[in-house]
């Protein structure tokens, strides 16, 4: 049984990708079931072509739990987030409330942009549960950061602050790497989920989008 989990893990969340996007899809546009699974396999296509390393990203346990998980978890709680707008049941809210806990103390980039999801909401619909939400995301984002685990990662000797500027040089190289892929595939990508895209922007500001932008930086 221990051999076949990290064969069955990594097409297990694939398919929980793919699956969490087609019920957002359909919860957002009203899209048919065949729709929206074509239409999240899609997804899950631009998503693959995006990555730095599929091996690290999907195959190695402790990378998929990493960066794979919250971002099948933030599509959980985009659903949540919808069904809490249009019902306003508590047990809606409760379970964003939960996620956005659990995806505050995951990896930092989905943890902006999450929290950059939550401000647009906010400033969509300003009521007590959407303030909540952000003020939660705020203060376990900030715990998140501030955590001194991350301060002694840094170290104070010159070993450590050269493991640093590898670090960044690194990040930097993958920035590039990812922007590149970015641009060869933001036409397609338009073109695919033009009528989606169409639907964002008529129901978002462009204050709004220049503020999740700014954030998700």
């Amino acid at each position: 049984s221990k051999n076949i989990v990290p064969k069955i893990y990594p097409f297990f969340l694939m398919l929980s990708f793919i699956g969490v996007s087609a019920v957002n899809l359909k919860e957002y546009f009203n899209y048919s079931f065949k729709e929206s699974i074509k239409k999240g396999f899609l997804l899950f296509f631009f998503y693959t072509m995006l990555l730095v390393s599929l091996p690290e990203h999907y195959f190695w346990i402790t990378g998929s739990n990493i960066y794979f998980v919250p971002v099948i978890l933030a599509g959980i709680l985009l659903y949540f987030i919808k069904k809490n707008k249009d019902s306003g049941e508590n047990i809606w809210f409760s379970l964003s409330l939960l996620l956005i806990l659990l995806l505050m103390g995951s990896n930092e980039i989905l943890a902006l942009i999450v929290w950059g999801i939550l401000l647009v909401t906010y400033y969509q619909k300003r009521n007590k549960k959407n303030l909540t939400l952000i003020l939660t995301a705020s203060v376990f984002l900030l715990v998140s950061f501030l955590a001194p685990g991350n301060f002694n990662r840094m170290g104070e000797s010159e070993q450590g602050i050269i493991k640093w500027v590898k670090r960044i040089g690194l990040f930097g190289a993958n920035t590039l790497y990812v922007a590149a892929k970015v641009l060869l595939l933001l036409p397609l990508f338009m073109m695919v989920f033009e009528e989606e895209l169409k639907m964002i922007m008529s129901q978002i500001t462009f204050k709004k989008a220049v503020l999740f932008w700014v954030v998700s930086l």
